[in-house]
């Protein structure tokens, strides 16, 4: 009776997965759980006779918030209790977007199998792509720092998992488990000029931004009378002084201008710019 593996399957779902004797007479396979050194809470059983793999689904779970350790208890074929399996344990994945542009990612180790952890790869998502492998850690180094500084054109949305792999297990067969998806979200940036001037060295008008969903992007002028004048979805789109291919008069304008970042959320200033013809 070896405990193969604890993997997160699922939102809010753990598989197991333990190796048994065909040959044994048992009458049941006991999976329980515990929780942060807590006791042992009986979970499901499942009926002796079957293949060389009990497979085991917990649902009652909250995977991005807690690590489960997990035991299989073997009963002979009269119900007495003869066997508990190795402990296998959950991981738990956090992550966090910090203001430096940094990711900063930690996780708890797996404990358990009969071989060794040969490492743990991090795979990353961005504005929810595809995982592609991002890195590969050692056995224990349980933490990364994600440098995203130069993704600032992205949406900001940065998801990981953790893949532990097991390597030198003596059957010959490493296990491997995942961790539950953890995403850091890097907040919306916006910096815009406050003047520009028409046939100038910047001669148009527009936001610069960073980790932006422009889905939602939207950029408007006003006139001194608060009338809207020009405005546009396009974030590659300036404002040039125009209004129908005509230069506005000199003065100063309103503006007004909302993003998205890569959880939803909506970020709108306002300001001024104030516009200049340039010399004839």
């Amino acid at each position: 009776n070896y405990l193969r593996t604890v993997t997160v399957s699922g939102a809010d779902e753990i598989t197991v997965i333990d190796s048994v004797d065909t040959g044994a007479q048992v009458r049941r396979y006991r999976l329980q759980r515990s929780f942060n050194g807590g006791p042992w809470q009986p979970l499901v059983n499942v009926p002796g006779g079957g293949g060389p793999l009990v497979q085991f689904t917990d649902t009652d779970v909250l995977t991005a918030e807690r690590s489960y350790q997990y035991r299989v208890v073997v009963d002979d074929s009269c119900g007495n209790e003869v066997l508990t399996s190795n402990l296998g344990n959950s991981i738990l994945l956090r992550a966090e977007a910090g203001l430096d542009g940094i990711n900063r990612l930690s996780w708890n180790g797996y404990a358990g199998w009969a071989g060794n952890v040969g490492g743990y790869e991090v795979h990353r998502s961005i504005d929810d792509g595809p995982f592609q492998l991002l890195q590969v850690n050692s056995p224990l180094d349980w933490s990364f720092d994600d440098d995203v500084g130069g993704l600032d054109q992205t949406g900001g949305r940065f998801c990981y998992f953790v893949l532990a792999r097991e390597s030198g297990n003596p059957s010959g067969i490493d296990a491997a488990s995942m961790s539950n998806p953890a995403c850091a979200i890097q907040e919306a940036q916006l910096w815009v000029p406050n003047a520009f001037i028409a046939g100038g060295v910047n001669d148009a008008f527009i936001p610069v931004t960073a980790f932006t969903d422009f889905a939602a992007y939207e950029f408007t002028i006003f006139n001194r009378w608060g009338q809207e004048i020009w405005t546009t979805g396009d974030p590659d789109m300036p404002w040039k002084g125009q209004i129908n291919g005509q230069y506005v008069p000199q003065g100063v304008y309103a503006w007004y201008c909302a993003i998205r970042d890569g959880a939803g959320r909506t970020y709108e200033r306002r300001g001024t710019v104030t516009f200049l013809w340039g010399q004839e």
